[in-house]
């Protein structure tokens, strides 16, 4: 008994010195730190982020590694505990890095795209600034063109309209009544086409009534010519033209239709009433009218552009109602042998846009038809 007792003390305590000269299983401190310290990838970038905690890291480790070898479990879990620590500090400042560097980047490339987005956006600015102005200009184009149009065919309207008049003025209702009726007819057509904004329509009916309504005078003055030779006639138009050409303070011209008379600043700003100092001009030509009973007589009002269309138009018809009913009450001409007629800013004569071409604008022409 005293034998066996005796062998299990030696053999516990072989035993008990073996496992103090053995290093046994290495602690889970110590085999984090080897999986973090011996990772050469991962060394080489916390050496490169943090050398000095990524050198005493490796310090950190061999003393951990000189503890676990001589046996002290304390100093090894230590020391492999700083070394884990160290690492990973060196592992974060590489992360904190990294995260810096891409926000550096990411900030550059923000920087770049804002740059870029202030170039689209001046750009795109730019561009809408263009059409906007491009859209402008059409509009105003378009306008204009209207403008031009409406002008152009209100002047054409003006024309055959004045035409009517003359040849109502010397019979053609009766010499020619298909023609002057068909010119009626395309006046109402064309202001029809006009007021629907078809222009071209509008302007080709407003010369088809002046193409009748200068077909029918003319050919009611054949008819008046066959009536009376034909030198005799001319011999009496040139005296007509003289003696209006005599006439003091206004313009005598001898066109095609007749003799025309073209008077200025007999009204007031505005108003339809003869200037008293002005009435002198309608007694001559009142006087030339009696003397020439054979030529009808037709007057005709224009204003400038400035104002209302409708206004100048009304007004315009005023002046020249106004200058009839003078040569007919003041001077008793055949009420038979005059018309009148306003047709506004049509058929300006000189450049609206100054003012002495608007003052020459602003007249009343009276007309001694040729038959």
């Amino acid at each position: 008994m005293n034998r066996n007792i005796i062998r299990l003390v030696v053999v516990g305590l072989v035993g008990a010195f073996w496992c103090h000269c053995s290093s046994g299983p290495r602690p889970s401190e110590l085999l984090k730190a080897d999986e973090l310290v011996l990772d050469q990838t991962s060394m080489v970038r916390a050496m490169k982020a943090a050398p000095d905690h990524a050198k005493a890291s490796q310090k950190y480790h061999k003393l951990a590694e000189e503890a676990f070898e001589s046996g002290d479990k304390d100093e090894c879990v230590y020391y492999s505990t700083l070394a884990a620590v160290k690492f990973s500090t060196a592992l974060e400042i590489a992360k904190r890095q990294d995260a810096e560097k891409r926000l550096k980047e990411a900030t550059k490339r923000l920087k770049i795209a804002q740059k870029e987005k202030e170039s689209n956006e001046k750009i795109q600015a730019d561009a809408t600034k263009r059409i906007a102005r491009m859209e402008k200009i059409m509009e105003l184009q378009k306008s204009t063109t209207h403008l031009e149009a409406r002008q152009e065919i209100s002047g054409h309207l003006a024309s055959a309209k004045s035409n009517i008049q003359a040849a109502e003025a010397l019979d053609a209702a009766k010499h020619d009544s298909v023609n002057l009726n068909s010119a009626k007819t395309f006046v109402v057509q064309a202001e029809k086409a006009l007021e629907e904004k078809r222009f071209k329509d509008a302007s080709d009916l407003a010369k088809m009534a002046v193409d009748k309504a200068v077909l029918a005078t003319a050919n009611a003055k054949k008819l008046f010519a066959r009536e009376k030779k034909a030198t005799d006639l001319l011999k009496e138009r040139e005296q007509l033209f003289s003696e209006a050409n005599n006439i003091h303070g206004l313009i005598a011209k001898q066109e095609k239709r007749g003799v025309v008379l073209t008077l200025y600043d007999l009204f007031a700003g505005g108003k339809v009433r003869v200037l008293p100092e002005r009435t002198y001009l309608l007694d001559k030509i009142g006087a030339l009218a009696k003397k020439y009973p054979d030529y009808p007589l037709m007057i005709e009002g224009y204003t400038d552009s400035w104002g209302k269309d409708a206004t100048n138009l009304v007004l315009s018809q005023g002046r020249a109602q106004a200058v009839l009913d003078y040569l007919v009450q003041n001077q008793q001409v055949d009420f038979n042998q005059i018309r009148a007629s306003g047709y506004g800013e049509a058929n300006p004569i000189a450049d609206n846009s100054t003012h002495a071409g608007r003052a020459k604008n602003r007249r009343v022409e009276v007309i001694f038809l040729f038959r």
